[in-house]
Formats: structure tokens, sequence, C-alpha cells
């Protein structure tokens, strides 16, 4: 689609779309806030539409499909019908931009070919895993009362990782007790808030559950999201927000690739300790 532009204009493109959405995946990273990231995705998203639509030819090329991927993608992570108007308005700023392209871009022989119907074909085919999983949990959802479930009965955030360490299911505690979606937990996003000096028994002890330990616990540090009066270290950097926590893993006699972990403050034990420290430096 954007051979007309040259392959160092190309190149250049493809490299600053990946510092963008990494500059994206970061500030949610640190924030915990979609607020922010939202509209600095959005508006990315209908520039480089904009600029892809003119170097396939215009609104005529199959390729302009993608705009329908917009608003769709926008209600899909926000899940709300703001976010599909937001979505819708950003389509409709690339559709608008599309033809300043030529102006701003080294377009050069832009022109339609039938493979441009594999743009969004591509985009479409990943509507099918994604709209099945859907249809699963919201199954799943109607046949069991979320009020009985345990993990909004207890004041603590229950996940499920499995045997190589990702997480696969976070409750929705995490917004409150971590300010963190439970989305953002997923993968390895738990692993990567731990503290450097706690992953090791955090490591340790999902180690002895493959091997067939029913549970285990241990007291770890995780990284929050800044609440924006952050204390500064020496370097007049603001530092880390690290809160202590206790994580209990368990699982059933017959499971062996899920575990269960169950995440819970620990602010009194470690305030504790604290205290105790400073009256045995005291009495020394």
């Amino acid at each position: 689609v954007t051979s007309g532009m040259g392959a160092a204009v190309t190149m250049a493109a493809i490299f600053a779309a990946f510092g963008l959405c990494w500059f994206v995946a970061l500030l949610v990273a640190a924030t915990g806030k979609m607020a922010a990231a939202g509209p600095i995705a959005l508006a990315m998203a209908a520039i480089a539409l904009g600029g892809l639509i003119g170097a396939a030819g215009g609104l005529s090329s199959p390729v302009a499909m993608l705009a329908l991927a917009l608003p769709f993608e926008a209600w899909w992570i926000g899940a709300s019908r703001r976010a599909a108007l937001w979505g819708g308005a950003s389509a409709a700023i690339a559709i608008a931009i599309q033809s300043l392209s030529a102006a701003f871009l080294p377009f050069a022989d832009a022109h339609i070919a039938a493979w441009h119907w594999l743009v969004p074909l591509a985009w479409a085919l990943t509507l099918i895993p994604r709209i099945s999983a859907f249809r699963g949990t919201a199954g799943a959802t109607d046949t069991v009362d979320t009020g009985d479930r345990l993990e909004d009965i207890i004041d603590a955030v229950v996940l499920r990782i499995a045997r190589h360490g990702e997480v696969v299911d976070a409750s929705a505690k995490a917004r409150t007790l971590l300010k963190l979606p439970p989305e953002l937990l997923s993968g390895t996003g738990l692993f990567d808030r731990v503290h450097l000096s706690d992953r090791v028994a955090y490591l340790s002890a999902l180690a002895d559950m493959r091997d067939g330990a029913l549970s285990r616990r241990l007291e770890l540090r995780i990284r929050l999201p800044q609440s924006g009066n952050g204390t500064q270290n020496g370097n007049g950097f603001v530092a880390d927000n690290y809160q202590p926590f206790a994580l209990e893993l368990v699982r059933g006699e017959e499971q062996s690739d899920v575990f269960t972990l169950v995440l819970r403050e620990n602010d009194e034990t470690a305030r504790l300790r604290e205290e105790l420290a400073q009256a045995n430096e005291t009495a020394a």
C-alpha cells in the first residue's frame, strides 16, 4: 500500500508507529488510566489511516474500509457509546485528511490494486476470535450470579495464572485495590509490577506450585500508579509507588495448568514491622 512513498519513508513511518504505540502503552501502564492515552491513540490512528488511504489511492481503494475499524476498536476498548462516537469522529477526520496527505507525503504512482482487499480482510479476520470469546464470556456471565462470586465478596484481588506464569484472568477488585484495570494485569502485567528484590520469592513460589505444592504464601511489593503527589528521590525524580501486599497461591488437587492467586493489602503488617524496627533502633 505504501510502495509509492518509497522505502525510506515507509520504514520511517513503521518505526514512528511502533514508537508512538509503545508511548501510549507506557502511558497507560504508568497512570493506570485510559483517559489520557485514548485521545492520543485516536489522533494517531486518524493521521495514520488518512495517510494510508491516500497512499492506497484514495476513498475508491478498499483500504478506505478500515475507517470502520476506528469506531469499532474504540468501542471494544472503551465499552461505551461515547468511546464509539469518538472513534467515529476519528474515522471522519481520517477520511477528511486523506485528500490532503498528498501535499505532505511523497506519493508516487498511487493506484488501486486488487490485493488492497487483503488489508481490510485481515482486520475483519481478527474479529472472529474476539467475538467468539466475547460470546463465551457473556454466556458464562448469564449463568453465574456475579453478586455471589467469591471475587466480588472478599477484599482482595483474585487472579488466575497459567503454569508458565502469565495471568489469564483478574477480578474487578484490581480497580480499587491496585488502581489498575484488570486488563493491565494480563500476561506479564503482574510480574512486571513486582519489586525486583521480591521476584525471586515470587518465581520460587510459582515453581513450587508447578512441582505439586497445593499452596504457597509470600509477601511482596507491587508498583501502583502514581497518585499525583508521589515522593521524590534524591535525584529529584518521582519515586516508584511500591506498596506491600500479601500473596497466596492455591490450586486444587486436580488442577495442574491454572493456579489461583489471592492478593491482599499488607499495609498493617508492614507498618508494625517498621515500628518494631524503629523501637529496636531506639533501644539500641
